[in-house]
């Protein structure tokens, strides 16, 4: 028995997108390198998508993806539930004012991004389809950001009523002693932005 599995097939194409070009966007056709279990399916959900980094579910079958190299966070719409993605928009852009979104979640009606500067929450108040409100509820002086930007992948995940969020090492590779630095952790906060605590280094 063959099992399709939507979420699957989907991290699976948008994380091999990072490290190759498809040559063609035939749905059954699978790339070199790239393979699933026994008893899985790979299937083509969405092929427009260049560089992603992060994925989120949403409400009404809509997948958000992040793009740091374009600044922007996509809204993937599936419609009819098949598991193929037929409309792509833009939710959030902001590549001119040097936003890098990172790592998303959809909780409690908004879009949460993290940057390497902080994290917002966006929604989309008037049905447009684009985020139109922005809060900021951590910001530069709250996350670890270091003199140096590089390593700037920053995860988040939102988790019974805390923020969870982190930022690698400064340079991908140094010896830095861990104390060093607030980076190389895990930090928790209230959704509010309150409560900094130490999680996990």
């Amino acid at each position: 028995m063959k099992t399709n599995l939507s979420l699957l097939q989907l991290s699976a194409v948008l994380l091999a997108g990072s490290f190759f070009t498809p040559t063609s966007s035939t749905a059954d056709e699978v790339p070199d390198g790239v393979w699933v279990r026994d008893g899985y399916k790979l299937t083509v959900a969405v092929d427009s998508l260049k560089s992603p980094r992060f994925l989120a579910f949403g409400p009404n079958n809509t997948l958000y993806v992040s793009v740091p190299k374009e600044g922007k966070v996509y809204a993937c719409k599936d419609a009819d539930g098949n598991g193929s993605y037929e409309a792509v928009t833009t939710f959030i852009e902001g590549r001119d004012s040097g936003m890098i979104p990172q790592g998303i979640q959809w909780h409690d009606d908004d879009l949460w991004l993290a940057q390497l500067d902080g994290v917002t929450r966006h929604r989309d108040t008037d049905g447009d389809g684009k985020a139109d409100k922005t809060v900021q509820v951590l910001g530069a002086d709250d996350v670890p950001t270091g003199e140096k930007s590089g390593h700037s992948w920053r995860a988040l995940l939102i988790h019974d009523g805390k923020i969870y969020t982190h930022v690698g090492d400064q340079t991908n590779a140094t010896d830095e002693p861990i104390e060093a630095s607030e980076r190389k952790k895990i930090w928790t906060f209230n959704l509010d932005g309150s409560g900094k605590k130490l999680f996990a280094s």
